[in-house]
């Protein structure tokens, strides 16, 4: 008699993410250093990263899933013997979520209906996502605006056309969380926090504006 089939369960995601992360290092360390990536070699970084999304991006929840543990890494605090790791700063370093939620706003085209549709959807962690970005960016805010005004989508393999203040990239980035803010009240659940973390950004937004 034919085996049963494996019955597929939310636990599998851990593996897919595995899975994705070790081919994604295969890729990325083939031919680079990643362990000697610094601020010089910046258009390089973007390459890494972009392509590290381009692995994820068949699979939404993974890659929301994979996004959310690098927010996580960056939060946690590690231990004298992690920080000695040869891995600890290149991988804290790579995994920037700064720039990674601009590389998943520039994967999506800058549309935020996609966003709201991930919010809707019951097959991702994106509501905790982008709560726990939305702190994110909140508390490193001037890194953000930084990592926005350098910001190379190498996607659409050219630099994001910017203005002479360099602010396209972040008022962009800004848009689409209006956006998406706006639709946070019709939202089948209470968003009410997502809708502060968003607000808090606006914020800081408009006094840099001002």
């Amino acid at each position: 008699q034919p085996q049963p089939q494996p019955q597929s369960h939310p636990g599998n995601t851990s593996h897919e993410v595995g899975a994705l992360l070790d081919r994604a290092w295969q890729r990325l360390n083939g031919g680079h250093d990643l362990f000697a990536l610094d601020d010089e070699t910046g258009a390089t970084l973007a390459r890494l990263r972009f392509e590290f999304l381009e692995l994820l991006a068949d699979q939404d929840d993974v890659m929301i899933a994979v996004l959310v543990a690098m927010i996580e890494l960056q939060l946690a605090q590690p231990s004298a013997a992690a920080r000695r790791l040869r891995c600890w700063a290149p991988l804290r370093a790579f995994g920037n979520p700064s720039w990674f939620f601009l590389g998943l706003l520039s994967t999506v085209q800058w549309d935020h209906t996609v966003l709201v549709d991930w919010l809707l959807g019951d097959e991702t962690e994106f509501l905790r996502y982008l709560v726990l970005v939305c702190k994110y960016l909140q508390t490193h805010w001037d890194a953000f605006c930084l990592e926005a005004q350098r910001f190379c989508d190498c996607s659409a393999g050219q630099a994001v056309e910017e203005q002479q203040d360099g602010s396209a990239t972040l008022d962009r980035a800004m848009a689409v969380l209006i956006r998406v803010r706006l639709k946070c009240p019709r939202l089948p659940f209470n968003a009410a926090a997502l809708q502060r973390r968003i607000q808090a950004l606006e914020t800081r937004y408009e006094h840099n504006a001002a």
